[in-house]
């Protein structure tokens, strides 16, 4: 349920941003920018968020482990391998949800998105 959650919350956010960003996109790509750096770009506003929670959920459980050691069932309290497998499901998942609209970036018609207003 989590990684559907997480796939629906990155998805939304994003598509909500490539929408705002409709008219720099065009202009990007009028100015020659290649659909890869659009789609790099997207990839890039949507996954800094999700490397950033990562990376602070890591350290926040690395200094709370003595505390909730009473808490882990079937997992021990040093356990590394568990959070690093957690951790790459939940990149790969968020980047799966960044595609999305990263795809949808791509497809924009330059022309088309300077006329709109």
């Amino acid at each position: 349920m989590a990684l559907f959650i997480t796939i629906v919350g990155v998805t939304g956010t994003l598509g909500l941003s490539v929408t705002r960003r409709t008219k720099e996109i065009g202009i990007r790509m009028a100015l020659g920018a290649t659909r890869r750096e659009i789609l790099f770009n997207v990839l890039r506003h949507g996954m800094a968020p999700v490397v950033t929670g990562i990376g602070g959920g890591a350290i926040a459980a690395a200094l709370s482990t003595s505390m909730l050691s009473s808490m882990l069932f079937g997992v021990k309290p040093h356990d590394r391998v568990t959070p690093v497998a957690i951790a790459i499901l939940l990149i790969i998942v968020a980047l799966i949800g960044c595609l999305i609209p990263g795809r949808r970036a791509v497809l924009i018609d330059p022309m088309k998105a300077l006329r709109s207003e």
